[in-house]
C-alpha cells in the first residue's frame, strides 16, 4: 500500500456509521459507545476529511417543509447535428447549465454522451410543466422524458442545499 492510500477498517466504518445519523454528535460520545479514546476519534475523523472520505458535516432540509413537494426525474437527449461530436458536446453544455439550477438535485450523462439524466425538485406540477418548457425551448434537444415521483423513500441527501 502507497504512503496515500489508506484503507478503512472497521473502526472507521463504524464511526462513519454513527456521523452518518448524527454528524453533530461529540467525538466523546463516538469515542464512549466505540469503547475507544477520544483522541483516536479526532484523529480518525481528520484523517478521513483530509483524504476526501468525509466531504463534508451538514444539515439535510425537509423539502416539503419548504414547500417542496413534486420530484421528477427527467431524460434528455442531444442529438440531430452532423458531426456526433457536436452533439455530445452540447450535452455536456446543457448539462453544466443544469447543474446551475436551483430546482435540479442530481444531473449525470449516459454512456453515449447525448443523454442527460437527472432529478428535479420543484413546489408542484406546474413549475415542473415550466421546466419542461425551458427544456422545449433548446432546439439542440430532440426528446424529453419526464417521470413525476409520488414519494422519494431513498435519497433525501439529494435535496440537500435547499436554502
Amino acid at each position: 500500500m502507497q504512503s496515500d492510500e489508506w484503507e478503512l477498517d472497521d473502526l472507521d466504518k463504524q464511526i462513519l456509521s454513527i456521523l452518518q445519523g448524527n454528524a453533530r454528535i461529540a467525538f466523546t460520545d463516538i469515542a464512549r459507545q466505540l469503547d475507544s479514546p477520544d483522541t483516536t476519534i479526532h484523529f480518525r475523523v481528520r484523517r478521513m476529511k483530509d483524504k476526501g472520505i468525509i466531504k463534508n458535516f451538514t444539515v439535510l432540509i425537509s423539502p416539503e417543509s419548504l414547500g417542496l413537494n413534486q420530484y421528477a426525474f427527467f431524460r434528455l437527449k442531444v442529438s440531430g447535428h452532423i458531426l456526433p461530436d457536436i452533439s455530445k458536446e452540447r450535452a455536456q453544455q446543457i448539462a453544466e447549465k443544469q447543474k446551475q439550477r436551483p430546482e435540479i438535485r442530481f444531473v449525470g450523462i449516459e454512456d453515449d454522451e447525448t443523454t442527460i439524466i437527472g432529478l428535479a425538485l420543484v413546489h408542484d406540477f406546474k413549475e415542473l410543466e415550466e421546466l419542461r418548457n425551458v427544456f422545449e425551448k433548446n432546439t439542440d434537444i430532440t426528446e424529453i422524458q419526464i417521470w413525476p415521483l409520488t414519494k422519494v423513500l431513498k435519497g433525501e441527501d439529494y435535496t440537500d442545499q435547499l436554502v
